[in-house]
């Protein structure tokens, strides 16, 4: 059985400390976050993957900025762990 594919696309500029990826119809899907910023707004100070009840993934990065390369890996490991397979436009 093969993943729907969903394509985002970044809202930032990188390097950055944190990023909302949208998809065609603008709404967010994930962001990304820098252990460091993660700390500074929310209460979860841990690198990892979790889902919001918003159904948007939160993913902490333990980086001090995130490249577009670093969430291109992080996106595939997510695809691993959900039924999407995540593709960057």
């Amino acid at each position: 059985m093969s993943k729907k594919i969903i394509k985002l696309r970044t809202t930032g500029k990188y390097p950055c400390q944190y990023d909302d990826l949208i998809d065609e119809n603008n709404l967010t899907r994930a962001t990304f976050y820098t252990l460091e910023e993660i700390k500074k707004d929310l209460s979860s100070s841990k690198e990892g993957i979790t889902k919001g009840t918003d159904g948007v993934y939160d993913i902490v990065l333990e980086l001090e900025e995130l490249t577009i390369k670093d969430v291109r890996k992080a996106l595939e490991m997510l695809g691993k762990f959900c039924n999407f397979e995540f593709v960057l436009i």
